[in-house]
């Protein structure tokens, strides 16, 4: 099923696959799907020989049969496999489609190449999809334990369109080398979840299928068959692997031998335990000559892969030696040849055992030599160097470190490129020569890091100002500063925040040309110091950004106006300065947001779409999503009934959404207005498991407390009062305490209005008041007019259960006079309710029904069937 050469005596083909019956009709129940067109993603795990190999490789060949093209990418072990690894070698082996081959998955940025790691993920999706119509596919995915995380996120991007193709992907992995802190274990739920993935896992054989497995093959006597499924049971403890090399061993040794037509089996000896594996696997390596079993470690040290040119460098034998010593080892079934021409051990775990028995020293002298050999190569993959060099303890590894970091980064594999930079910064020790470099290996891993691991990403940021001031060094000083307090106000931190941030700009701005000392060498890793300042200070737009997400609006217009103003004319030049780009697109984004809370949705919408295009133009897929959410969250509140328009948003977010899946975690990455146009639109389900992911899975205060407001208003819809609570007070611990400019702006007011409501829903109005008096203080303390009308019906709603009806039905006139101008459909639907339900409680039945009939003609233009069905139960009275 791939350009892999299984074994060449097909032993495992000679012992049949027993136990697995339903496990086989669930995979081919799945094939049969795909080939119908409807794509599935299967994930099927199970400990180190249990059979996952052999049920996927049937697979292959009843994929085949039925006209389907199978394709193989393993994932190796040990190795510091590259990003996209298995994926690599998967599409190496895909056919060209309408001419085209398959993209590179390892350039991006490059001339003609996928400008970053979300236009990289669509071209392979389309690449796929393609190939898909030419003929149904089976895609396997093996050894995902060991994968790298560039190959995890393209895997959770892809397993979205696989319904609708005739694909079905099937991914193998040890289950018992997942802890909670593996990334695989943490991605798990999401491929469930969001592609129906079937989980298979395979169990340990149990006594009757290793008797159905030894009586296959053998025909032994009755007694002698129960003495070897016993020895093989309490050995092999049920998996099918190290049963098999119980069985082959025997076979060798003669123990178990054939006597005409049927079997003999002698004195079966005692085995050794634990574990049981190597020594099964030592059994068959201690029939290898000592110069055959060093060369088989020198191979290990390469890999489970290894080539023939790289190991005849690094066992220093010629090619005569080489060559018998192979064919030796072919012939004990340790090595298999792939169609590439490298060699490749039988099983990993056969290549983990001489791994385990190679002297250290010489294990250390066969990795330098490995890692000189590949980083001799034409085009050497700075993962694997690195790992070589790493190995062997030579200080060349933080070089080829820092460049695979700087590779992953272009990539958009955050959490690889960040734990690169980790790696090559502990290397480089505490030499005060090599502060500079320390501290710009320790910025760039802070500013990834921060985006998924906000404690330590900021401990980083700490790390880069220090060794800047001990380098002398300028403008790593203004990017750490600047950087740490962006992040601080993800941890909730405003003042520290902005303070920090607006220190970080003024000393980019006085930085000079001169303060960039000649650049390093040009060597592995060179590039992350660099080379000269951009022509935009890139931390501007992200101030004006931020000022709006804490409430200062009249500093956005004051710093953000006359600051796109500047660059807007320059639209042509973005492209060539990524640095001016993102400023811009920052500042719009700001300004928008200003705009929509001062009631301006006109140039809100403007602004906001001004962001989008910049982020477009740049490839830059995670800012467009912002923005389109953006763009959608001033339509949801302005323009709510113009339905079409919501969901051409929708879908264009959905779109750079997947484009862009994958660089941050995924929920960083998710439009967090998707939240409160699912509420809208009744899509309740689909909002919650959303919701939840992002509640539970950030570390970051505003993405926390925007799914804590979605879940509680979600609650409150369903009769959960005490749930909505709960969320509320995770949302915002200090409740009515919270002062302006210590919490994110907008996601508070929304805060304080649900705490409001459920207040009024229990009838506390002590604290349904404190709720609105702290909402008053923020709205005037920011200038903004945004949420005043669905404060105001707040009130009105506490005026009426203090039995103050006529100055309730005054306010709720009020509010809906604050509603008409700008229009805000949603206030106006709850205004025309609620005079309704007064109208009715009052048996002023005309009233009623005329607010009542606008409020559900609102309701049907802003399609929102919750608010639909709260109209008709108050028209039913």
């Amino acid at each position: 099923m791939s350009d892999v050469v299984r074994e060449s005596d097909h032993w495992r083909q000679r012992l049949p696959i027993v136990g697995r019956e339903q496990e086989q009709a669930l995979l081919r129940a799945a094939l049969e799907a795909a080939l119908g067109g409807h794509g599935g993603l299967v994930l099927l795990d199970g400990e180190a020989g249990i059979g996952k190999t052999t049920l996927v490789d049937v697979l292959g060949q009843e994929a085949a049969r039925r006209g389907a093209l199978a394709l193989i990418g393993h994932c190796q072990d040990l190795v510091a496999t590259p990003p996209y690894g298995p994926w690599r070698a998967l599409l190496a082996a895909a056919p060209v489609v309408n001419g085209r081959a398959a993209p590179p998955l390892d350039e991006v940025g490059l001339p003609g190449a996928a400008r970053n790691r979300s236009e990289l993920f669509a071209r392979v999706i389309e690449f796929l999809a393609a190939l898909t119509a030419q003929r149904p596919l089976l895609l396997v995915l093996e050894d995902l334990h060991w994968s790298d995380q560039a190959s995890l996120d393209l895997l959770h991007v892809f397993t979205r369109p696989l319904r609708d193709l005739p694909l079905l992907l099937v991914a193998t992995y040890r289950d018992d080398e997942l802890t909670r802190r593996h990334e695989l274990f943490r991605y798990l739920p999401a491929l469930v979840r969001e592609s129906g993935a079937q989980r298979l896992h395979l169990r340990r054989l149990d006594a009757d299928a290793t008797d159905a497995l030894v009586g296959a093959r053998y025909q032994l006597p009755e007694l002698d068959r129960a003495r070897l499924v016993a020895y093989v049971q309490r050995f092999a403890e049920g998996n099918p692997l190290f049963a098999g090399e119980l069985l082959r061993a025997l076979e060798v040794s003669g123990v178990l031998r054939r006597v005409a037509d049927d079997w003999a089996l002698g004195e079966i000896p005692t085995l050794r335990v634990p574990p049981l594996v190597l020594q099964v696997i030592e059994a068959r390596l201690a029939r290898l000559s000592s110069g055959v079993r060093e060369l088989l470690e020198a191979a290990a040290v390469i890999g489970q892969a290894a080539p023939l040119d790289v190991l005849l460098e690094v066992a220093g034998a010629g090619e005569d030696d080489l060559i018998r010593g192979l064919d030796e080892a072919f012939d004990a079934h340790v090595l298999v040849e792939t169609a590439a021409g490298a060699l490749q051990f039988s099983h990993a775990l056969v290549r983990e055992a001489l791994y385990a028995e190679a002297p250290p020293q010489r294990r250390r002298v066969w990795h330098r030599r490995t890692a000189e050999a590949l980083a001799a190569a034409p085009r050497a993959q700075p993962d694997a160097v690195a790992h070589h060099f790493v190995q062997a303890g030579d200080g060349r590894a933080a070089d080829w470190l820092t460049e695979a970091g700087l590779r992953a980064e272009r990539a958009y594999a955050f959490v690889m490129a960040a734990e690169r930079y980790t790696s090559a910064l502990a290397l480089l020790g505490e030499a005060p020569a090599l502060a500079r470099r320390r501290g710009w290996l320790a910025y760039r891993a802070g500013r990834l890091l921060s985006f998924y691991d906000l404690e330590h990403g900021l401990a980083s940021l700490e790390q880069a100002r220090r060794l800047a001031a001990d380098a002398g060094d300028r403008v790593l000083a203004a990017y750490a500063q600047a950087a740490h307090g962006l992040h601080l106000g993800s941890a909730g931190a405003a003042q520290r925040e902005l303070a920090e941030l607006e220190a970080g700009i003024a000393a980019f701005d006085a930085l000079t040309p001169a303060d960039l000392a000649p650049p390093e060498s040009r060597g592995p890793g060179g590039a992350i110091i660099p080379e000269r300042l951009p022509d935009v200070n890139p931390f501007t737009g992200e101030l004006i950004r931020r000022l709006g997400g804490w409430g200062r609006l009249t500093d956005v217009l004051a710093r953000g106006e006359p600051f796109v103003a500047r660059l807007a004319p320059q639209r042509q030049l973005w492209l060539l300065e990524p640095g001016a780009q993102a400023a811009f697109s920052a500042a719009c984004y700001g300004l928008a947001s200003a705009y929509a809370a001062l009631g301006r949705p006109a140039d809100a919408r403007r602004l906001a779409r001004q962001a989008g295009d910049a982020a477009e133009a740049a490839g830059d897929y995670i800012w467009l999503n912002g923005s389109l959410a953006l763009d959608l969250w001033i339509v949801l509140w302005f323009e709510t009934d113009r339905v079409v328009e919501r969901q051409r948003l929708t879908d264009a977010a959905a779109a750079a959404h997947r484009r862009s899946a994958g660089a941050l975690s995924d929920d960083a990455a998710t439009s967090q207005t998707d939240h409160w146009a699912q509420l809208l639109d009744g899509n309740w389900d689909a909002m919650e498991a959303q919701a939840l992911a992002g509640w539970s899975g950030h570390t970051h205060a505003p993405w926390r407390q925007d799914a804590a407001n979605a879940l509680a208003s979600l609650a409150r819809n369903r009769g959960e009062p005490v749930r909505a609570l709960e969320l509320i007070r995770e949302a915002l611990p200090v409740g009515p305490a919270a002062m302006l400019g210590e919490h994110p702006y907008f996601h508070t007011l929304r805060t304080l209005r649900i705490g409001a409501a459920l207040a009024l829903d229990a009838h506390d109005l002590p604290a349904a008041r404190e709720w609105l008096e702290t909402h008053e203080r923020w709205l005037s303390g920011s200038g903004a007019s945004l949420g005043r009308a669905d404060a105001t019906l707040l009130w009105a709603r506490w005026h009426w259960l203090a039995d103050e009806r006529t100055e309730a039905r005054q306010i709720a006139e009020r509010a809906l006079a604050d509603a008409v101008s700008p229009r805000q459909p949603l206030a106006l639907l709850t205004g025309q309710r609620l005079l309704g339900e007064f109208a009715l409680a009052e048996r002023q039945l005309d009233d009623a029904q005329q607010r009542l009939t606008a409020a559900l003609v609102l309701a049907d233009a802003c399609a929102a069937p919750f608010e639909r069905a709260l109209t008709q139960l108050a028209l039913a009275e």
